[in-house]
């Protein structure tokens, strides 16, 4: 749930910032202690852990309270942590039995976790304030206030209102608070959604317990999901992501990727596929062009693999492992002066792009003839000219994106991807004039001379639009999740290559991961992107399961802007702004 009661937040203890000068949380935290340091009575509504908006669940199932007094008023000896507001005393929080200081509320988490803030919540009947006004907080990495003292904060400040949250953050600047903000999303979109689990909307209804899209028929294959912002986020510092999966207990994400956009939001999150649809799959590039998937008349291989069309367009390679091949697809009947072509190439299930020793592909040439439309009754075939190719990766010469369409075809060159070959790469060509076209065939050449480099996974897209390109500045800039990444299950996520994040552990109960990013100064986000891999396991879902993974909620959580950009240097922010490469030229 998320509380919707006022914030007020304090400063940040000078002694914090002189011990922890690199990171803008509380990191691996095992216990927190609470100490009323008023000669008064010691009320505690509820005290919820937030990472960008989440509540007490943050503490892990299994998380426990004890208390240096027996409760009193017939509150509950575990009320601050029992996930309920009430309206009034004192049921549902921890109230001490006598108005002496010094007692104190001690709170072991499930699991060492890394928090942004903490916040308490007073009583909601309008009475006593000032019941919250001095109280010591003390976290430790181990159980039961033992172990290592991570560090101190007493907060203070007159009393807080009745019915209102206090809190205080560890990320705040120059005693200006940093509260999380809510980021408004639409249009999701989704390369593949299951036709009878597929309401992507789901995604962004603030339900974070039920609902949400599955992606059954294409667990075996890598997935992406985007979202668009309803405004530019221009927060600075702290992104948080919070993945919830709790429809099913087994149907947790494995593999997975967050990445931002600052691209025209015409570019991606077209909607597709429809909600209780499988098809057209959702254009989630981020390339300048509204691109339109085509779907295989035929797919034919020189090299005798199997050619697999699947429901979202995506061609699949599998069977023989020649070392040559040339793949010929053709597609019928788009609408329109095509200007532009796309070429989406994806992992496989062992992670890279190719079933070769290194996992790389080399396309040597990519061609396209086409039926004119005038022609049509004919089937005159008629050679299109490719020009202005863009990627969004290639390898230095001979094995840049434009050597694809050179017209020579021999020769140990092409398009390759290594040093990213674990990863989606896109391609987009023009065309020199217009094309009206009845009828295209691709000739996808991989006779580089390099033994086995074909592609795995391929997707074909067309555009109407001018100029379309991979690349000027309108590119997903990968978020490197460097302050935390939990599970509230328990897994283990560990942040791999290529700011991959894996999933492992407690397979089997639903789930929430929870990440927490430093983005420095960002400017502008419209957009944001979920990619799914394929594990060892073969699918996208967790061992186990039936490889299938029902992603329920995605919420994201800025910081509010922070107005001294000089400040970000005291807590170690200063330089990670992804963001700030607007432009990032093709390869």
């Amino acid at each position: 749930m998320r509380m919707s009661t006022p914030v007020i937040v304090c400063a940040l203890a000078a002694a914090l910032l002189a011990t922890t000068p690199a990171l803008a949380v509380v990191q691996n935290a095992r216990s927190v202690v609470l100490t009323n340091n008023r000669a008064d009575w010691f009320y505690i509504e509820e005290l919820t852990a937030i990472s960008g908006g989440i509540d007490r669940a943050s503490f892990g199932a299994g998380a426990t309270q004890t208390n240096s007094f027996p409760p009193a008023f017939g509150s509950s000896a575990v009320g601050a942590i029992d996930d309920t507001l009430s309206g009034g005393c004192c049921g549902t929080g921890t109230h001490s039995n006598t108005p002496a200081g010094g007692q104190t509320i001690t709170i072991n988490f499930a699991q060492q976790f890394t928090f942004s803030d903490l916040t308490f919540h007073n009583r909601q009947d309008g009475c006593c304030p000032e019941r919250m006004d001095d109280i010591q907080f003390d976290f430790y990495d181990g159980k039961n206030g033992t172990g290592n003292l991570i560090v101190s904060q007493q907060v203070t400040g007159g009393g807080t209102p009745a019915g209102t949250v206090a809190g205080f953050t560890f990320a705040t600047l120059d005693g200006v608070g940093t509260p999380n903000v809510d980021v408004l999303l639409q249009n999701a979109t989704a390369t593949f959604h299951q036709g009878n689990f597929g309401n992507k909307d789901q995604t962004i209804d603030g339900n974070t317990t039920s609902g949400g899209i599955g992606f059954f028929n294409n667990r075996r294959s890598n997935t992406v999901i985007s979202w668009e912002t309803q405004e530019d986020v221009n927060g600075e510092g702290l992104l948080t992501f919070s993945i919830p999966q709790q429809q099913f207990g087994n149907h947790n994400i494995q593999k997975f990727r967050i990445a931002a956009t600052d691209a025209d939001r015409s570019f991606f999150s077209d909607g597709n596929p429809p909600n209780g649809a499988e098809s057209p799959a959702g254009d989630t590039t981020a390339a300048p062009g509204n691109f339109t998937v085509l779907q295989p008349l035929s797919v034919m291989s020189s090299g005798g693999q199997t050619m697999t069309v699947g429901p979202n367009g995506i061609i699949t390679a599998s069977g023989l492992n020649p070392a040559s091949d040339t793949y010929t697809i053709t597609a019928a009947n788009p609408l329109g002066n095509i200007t532009g072509f796309r070429l989406e190439v994806l992992p496989g299930p062992d992670g890279n792009v190719a079933r070769s020793g290194n996992g790389n592909a080399v396309i040597h040439e990519f061609e396209v003839n086409f039926t004119p439309m005038a022609l049509a009754t004919d089937r005159h075939s008629v050679h299109l000219n490719l020009q202005n190719a863009s990627t969004s990766f290639a390898q230095p010469a001979p094995f840049t994106i434009d050597s694809a369409i050179d017209g020579v075809e021999h020769g140990n060159n092409g398009w390759g991807v290594f040093g990213q070959q674990n990863q989606n790469q896109t391609a987009v060509f023009q065309t020199d004039v217009p094309v009206d076209a009845d009828q295209l065939v691709f000739e996808l050449n991989h006779t580089s001379g390099f033994n086995a480099h074909k592609i795995q996974n391929l997707r074909l897209s067309y555009t109407l639009d001018p100029n379309p390109m991979v690349g000027g500045g309108n590119q997903w800039v990968e978020i490197t999740p460097d302050l935390f990444s939990t599970s509230l299950a328990g897994s283990s996520i560990a942040l791999g290559p290529n700011n991959i994040l894996e999933a492992s552990g407690a397979a089997g109960v639903p789930d929430t991961y929870q990440i927490l990013a430093n983005i420095g100064n960002i400017e502008g986000i419209t957009g944001f992107r979920l990619e799914t891999f394929v594990g060892a396991n073969g699918t996208i879902g967790f061992s186990g399961s039936n490889g299938n993974i029902v992603l329920t909620e995605f919420n994201v959580f800025a910081r509010s802007p922070i107005p001294e950009p000089a400040s970000l240097t005291l807590l170690g922010l200063a330089g990670a702004a992804l963001l700030r490469r607007r432009r990032r030229a093709a390869a």
